[in-house]
């Protein structure tokens, strides 16, 4: 008697989990949602995907957002960040001006690099689709970079679709972990603050 008592509980506590719960049904629609990349068939193409995060870093872009998400991409991932070893901090970037930050693709094999000469910065970032990192590969970016831009503070970033953390020699060497939910969380928000700036 007791077993089907319990039985009848766990069943009504399970119907009013899955019936009108708000929170479920915005995740099945976020999940359902319509994927560009999946449609074309480029959903696991890194190039793609760091296509499309150059054009959204880059104050030129003609999503019509200036430096917009570039300073939040930055900011974001210097306040989560703090006890890194990069002095530039996310008050600094909110006031910095970014009008000279160029975006670099596939510069040195690097998949995305942003870089300030005034300010004197470069954002260097490894973008992951299912791949793992090469042996030593991020060691050779940063030495890359170094060595053309030696007087400049080096933001590296390892990109992955679930922020994994890279391999120690890029720990050691500094790379923050980011994961790809991250930026689309950071993309909706800019997209809900500036839609009057956005281009249909």
């Amino acid at each position: 008697m007791t077993e089907s008592l319990d039985v009848a509980a766990a069943q009504r506590h399970l119907d009013a989990f899955l019936v009108e719960n708000q929170e479920l049904e915005s995740l099945n629609a976020r999940l359902a949602s319509f994927n560009l990349f999946r449609v074309l068939r480029v959903d696991t193409v890194e190039i793609r995907h760091s296509n499309v995060l150059a054009w959204l870093l880059s104050p030129d872009g003609s999503h019509g957002l200036g430096p917009v998400f570039l300073r939040r991409f930055l900011s974001r991932l210097l306040l989560d960040h703090e006890t890194t070893g990069i002095t530039l901090t996310p008050s600094q970037i909110e006031l910095m001006s970014l009008a000279d930050a160029e975006v670099l693709r596939e510069w040195q094999n690097i998949d995305v690099l942003v870089r300030s000469a005034s300010q004197r910065w470069c954002l260097l970032i490894e973008n992951k689709i299912r791949g793992k990192e090469g042996r030593d590969q991020l060691t050779r970016y940063v030495y890359r970079v170094r060595r053309e831009m030696p007087d400049f503070q080096i933001i590296p970033v390892y990109l992955t679709l679930e922020g994994d953390d890279p391999s120690d020699a890029g720990s050691e060497i500094g790379f923050l972990p980011m994961s790809h939910a991250q930026v689309l969380e950071l993309a909706d928000q800019i997209i809900r603050q500036h839609s009057s700036r956005i281009p249909d």
